[in-house]
């Protein structure tokens, strides 16, 4: 077996620049490498790594198979769990549930590294268990564990492994690898247990095996990842390739640091450049990538299916699935439902279903049961039609809005607010939801999966118009609709909570965001970071940014090991030889990230035009900028800039006079003629809110009246109704509270009695005689206590005219804008 030679290079341009004399295959780490030698014209054969195990182990690899294999795990430790006798061990098999994805990935990792059951320690009774899972999984033929470790075996022969690189083809080309005269492995400063294994098996065909390895001796603090590879530990015959070198200072970069205030202001960017000159580039932590997921669902397909609005709706109904209770649809798993499109009898624009939802959610939030959202939707339809008409709304000119705010109580909750019409479309898109649910899961205990496969393929093709799609949707959907079509031959049958997991698998690729080292990943205009090695082979002359470099992300920390593996469970492993050398193979990719990301961040650094930033505000929590980020700031004498734009959208109910915001300007004017009969919330707005006139105009110019629809509100709402019914109505507070809960069921027992609590502690008469003439007729001032929800705040204005600056701020709380209020948002 020949000992591989070390090619090393300074500058990413020799690969491709005939610095570098190929005689043979180059694979690659990363994909984007693999174009930036076909855009070059290298005259060489080209592949990615990933494409090449696809190729040679095609059954590890196919579509059902992490499906089955999810499924069978569930059926072992389910077996497990019958045979076992004691009482104790219920919290032992209840993490081997919640971990299943974990599970797998520890499975699959150890048997890459190729450990045999015997070696795994055997210490705490969760580690005999897992040990026994193993063992288990990797013996029963339905795993593709046998066939994984028959292909293995052949390519620790040459004669064999000359007969995989013939024999397998690729399923785009029908071509197969065959045997090249030498092969490159380019930029493999992590070596997968797989990989070591496909580098052994070419070095046992006699021919040279080199290591493109770049390298930079003047700095080699940031090489370091590639040092501490332990492959390159041993000793190998190292040389450089002949590279023409550039005098120093030749090429002046530009480097820009920004600081952006939250992710809308980010996103708002990366909107605005993704189409230009700018190549985008982000780390990767899972923060960001949801991030990007939510503003940039066109992901890469092979992995990301489920980030689709369709994907994400199939996700979402088998969400819904409990082992112990069946069906249950959680609030905001309906949410995400009815967000993709896909909820109604044909897939329709979500946008004003969702909005609608967003008015009524909180009347719902107590519903788990197909049977209690349709007793709740009974129960809004009959209060709307038995309670609203009982409050004045006499018509007149300009009066019935006045009147409508004065007089209503219920006018201001937003299940009570939105039409007739609009309720009747969402509770027929939630009844739909219900229906597609149920009939996933139909069949009883045991669920037949070429039965399900041919439900769901139904379900998608009944309700997917394709002149509505998105082009990049109505391919996802052809690719599911595809994959669906390949029903799993292994493993005919699963029980339901196993299926619904193990579908996120199949359509979704899940497992593959648990890989120590991914392929390739994609996030609408941003790639990851690690494809940074191509970036100006592939774009030369064009700028380029990289986005999320915080002291969390950047140089970032240790990958996770996937449960119950750790550093020292890989440590324990009773192996030698080889065995061990994967192990070791696998410690360096998981305990090494710090070291690859301060590598990318230098090859980043390299870029003629580059622009680093980072979110000073993420999940309500500041950030400081990377290390490097400072690093680079005194090493060139830059100053940080900023950028504040926000991304913000006022909901769809902000459009005074309908839907069309077009209105607005009309809407001012007609607030305008009003003001001899204006009621005395307009001076209040102006008076409560900190920013002036602004709450005025969400309020009465993009909105007929204020609406209140969120929980946390909702609260407060509900125990001042309490106690001004109570007052004004003379009765107790139980009678009134016995009241409002019978018109608005969302709060539990114990909610409730909170609620009657605080509605206690209210003191509502201290305007008792305050009224209001409007037109011909006067209306209690204690109505200001619903609309500005703070009754002490509230008394100190109407009897004294003004409220102090502290207090204007608190009223933010009980805005019902706070979510979305641009000038609030952007203080």
């Amino acid at each position: 077996m020949q000992k591989p030679v070390i090619i090393k290079y300074k500058y990413a341009r020799s690969l491709v620049n005939g610095a570098i004399a190929y005689n043979g295959l180059v694979i690659t780490a990363n994909q984007q490498m693999a174009e930036a030698f076909r855009k070059n014209g290298v005259n060489t054969q080209v592949m990615e790594v990933n494409m090449v195990m696809r190729v040679l182990l095609p059954e590890w690899y196919e579509n059902t198979r992490k499906l089955e294999q999810f499924i069978l795990l569930d059926e072992i430790i389910r077996a497990m769990e019958a045979e076992s006798k004691d009482a104790g061990l219920e919290n032992a098999f209840r993490a081997m549930y919640n971990n299943k994805s974990d599970l797998i990935a520890s499975i699959s990792a150890l048997l890459e590294i190729g450990a045999e059951p015997a070696m795994l320690p055997v210490e705490s009774f969760e580690q005999k268990l897992f040990q026994r899972i193993y063992r288990d999984f990797a013996a029963d033929g339905r795993s593709g564990v046998g066939i994984l470790q028959k292909r293995l075996s052949r390519w620790e022969e040459a004669a064999s492994f000359k007969k995989e690189l013939t024999e397998n083809v690729m399923r785009t080309t029908g071509r197969a690898i065959g045997v090249p005269r030498a092969v490159y492995f380019q930029g493999f400063y992590y070596i997968t247990p797989l990989q070591s294994r496909l580098i052994n098996a070419f070095r046992q065909l006699n021919i040279p095996v080199y290591f493109l390895n770049n390298m930079d001796d003047e700095e080699p603090v940031y090489y370091e990842i590639w040092e501490k590879n332990p492959r390159f530990q041993e000793k190998m015959v190292v040389r450089w390739a002949d590279e023409e070198v550039l005098p120093a200072g030749s090429a002046e970069k530009k480097r820009r640091i920004v600081k952006y205030r939250d992710a809308f202001a980010m996103v708002r960017k990366l909107e605005k450049v993704k189409a230009g000159d700018t190549v985008i580039y982000a780390v990767m932590s899972r923060q960001i990538k949801e991030i990007l997921e939510t503003f940039f669902p066109e992901r890469a397909e092979k992995s990301q299916l489920l980030a689709y609005p369709v994907g994400r709706y199939l996700l979402s109904l088998y969400n819904m699935w409990d082992d112990e209770t069946g069906l249950v649809l959680e609030p905001d798993n309906v949410r995400v439902c009815l967000s993709t499109g896909w909820a109604g009898s044909r897939y329709e624009d979500s946008k004003k279903l969702l909005s609608t939802y967003d008015m009524v959610q909180d009347y719902f939030r107590a519903c788990r049961t197909v049977d209690e959202w349709q007793t709740a939707m009974d129960r809004l339809q009959e209060v709307k039609q038995k309670i609203m008409p009982l409050f004045e709304n006499a018509a007149g000119e300009n009066l019935e809005r006045w009147r409508e705010v004065v007089t209503n109580p219920f006018h201001n909750l937003g299940a009570f607010t939105v039409s007739d019409a609009r309720l009747a479309e969402l509770m027929a898109a939630i009844k739909h939801m219900m229906e597609d649910a149920q009939m996933l899961f139909a069949g009883g205990d045991t669920l037949d999966l070429k039965e399900h496969f041919r439900k769901v393929y139904k379900m998608l093709q009944d309700k997917a118009p394709q002149e509505l799609l998105y082009e990049e949707e109505a391919a996802v959907l052809r690719i599911m609709l595809e994959r669906l079509q390949g029903t799993p031959r292994h493993i005919t049958e699963c029980r339901p909570a196993g299926l619904a997991e193990a579908m996120s698998f199949f359509l979704g690729g899940k497992l593959e965001d648990e890989e120590a080292i991914p392929d390739e990943e994609v996030f609408g205009p941003a790639r990851g970071l690690s494809d940074i090695e191509s970036a100006q082979l592939l774009h030369p002359g064009k700028k380029f940014m990289v986005c999320g470099c915080d002291s969390q992300n950047m140089p970032g920390q240790s990958r996770p090991y996937p449960w119950p593996l750790t550093k020292g469970y890989i440590e324990s492993l009773t192996s030698r030889n080889e065995v061990a050398a994967r192990c070791r193979d696998y410690q360096h990719c998981m305990d090494n990230a710090l070291l690859g990301n301060r590598y990318l961040f230098h090859v980043a650094n390299q870029l003629e035009n580059v622009e680093f930033s980072w979110m000073e505000i993420l999940n309500d929590k500041e950030l400081n900028p990377s290390v490097y980020l400072l690093q680079l700031k005194e090493a060139y004498s830059l100053t940080i800039e900023d950028e504040k734009q926000m991304l913000k959208e006022l909901p769809e109910e902000a459009a005074y006079a309908g839907d069309d915001c077009k209105l607005t300007s009309q809407a001012m004017a007609v607030l305008a003629s009003e003001e001899k009969i204006w009621p005395t919330e307009i001076k209040m707005d102006t008076a409560f809110c900190p920013n002036e006139s602004w709450r005025l105009f969400y309020d009465y110019i993009l909105a007929s009246h204020p609406v209140f629809s969120s929980t946390f509100q909702m609260q407060f709402y509900i125990a001042v109704l309490i106690s001004l019914m109570a007052d004004m109505a003379s009765c107790s507070y139980e009678t009134a509270a016995e009241q409002v809960f019978a018109a608005y069921p969302a709060f539990n027992e114990a909610e409730r009695q909170e609620r009657l609590d605080f509605a206690k502690r209210y003191k509502t008469d201290v305007l008792a005689q305050e009224r209001q003439s409007l037109a011909d007729k006067e209306y209690t001032l204690k109505r200001h206590y619903l609309q500005y929800l703070s009754i002490d705040t509230v008394n100190t204005y109407l009897q004294g005219g003004t409220i102090t600056s502290e207090s204007k701020e608190k009223m933010c709380t009980y805005c019902p804008h706070k979510a979305y209020c641009f000038v609030k948002g952007d203080a």
